[in-house]
């Protein structure tokens, strides 16, 4: 390590002693300082991450180097695209790419966008309803609930009254 550069888990790291998010041995990772003399500004790694374009975590050249916000590297790294400032999202169920918006997505409270497109959801949703096998009572407060194939041992109405019933199990 005394040569000034190494490289771990894929990265290049560099010898930059005085960098003020150098790591307790003096280093720090040759991609981020590469960006920040492209920048002409010191990365806060908390508000910002490199990406490499090519995925290629040694080629540190400029040009495939992205700086995002950790949001944004999140969705690249789940199969997202940006294109002209406008995110792009691949579907699970028929795997085709829409904008990713409201109007193709759903949006859960959380603000994270639905994994398939709102038509695949609304199938998915409508094959559900047709999957009912059984009605029951559930055994801890007597609510009735409808149980679909994939939960035929299903008990209780849902997950509180589950977990009220085992707790009181333990007592």
């Amino acid at each position: 390590m005394n040569t000034g550069r190494y490289e771990s888990d894929g990265y290049v790291f560099v010898m930059a002693k005085d960098h003020p998010n150098a790591n307790r041995d003096g280093f720090i990772r040759e991609h981020v300082l590469v960006m920040e003399r492209t920048l002409g500004h010191v990365i806060n790694s908390k508000t910002h991450a490199v990406h490499h374009i090519n995925e290629d975590r040694r080629d540190n050249r400029p040009e495939n180097l992205q700086c995002l916000t950790p949001r944004e590297h999140k969705r690249v790294h789940s199969g997202w695209r940006i294109v002209d400032g406008t995110w792009y999202k691949t579907c699970r169920g028929c795997r085709v790419e829409h904008e990713a918006t409201s109007e193709h997505f759903y949006e859960r409270k959380t603000g994270i966008l639905s994994y398939k497109c709102r038509k695949c959801t609304q199938e998915a949703v409508a094959a559900r309803k047709d999957d009912v096998i059984d009605v029951r009572n559930c055994e801890r407060c007597s609510k009735s609930f409808e149980v679909r194939a994939a939960y035929g041992k299903q008990r209780f109405c849902g997950y509180s009254c589950s977990s009220k019933y085992i707790q009181s199990q333990w007592r």
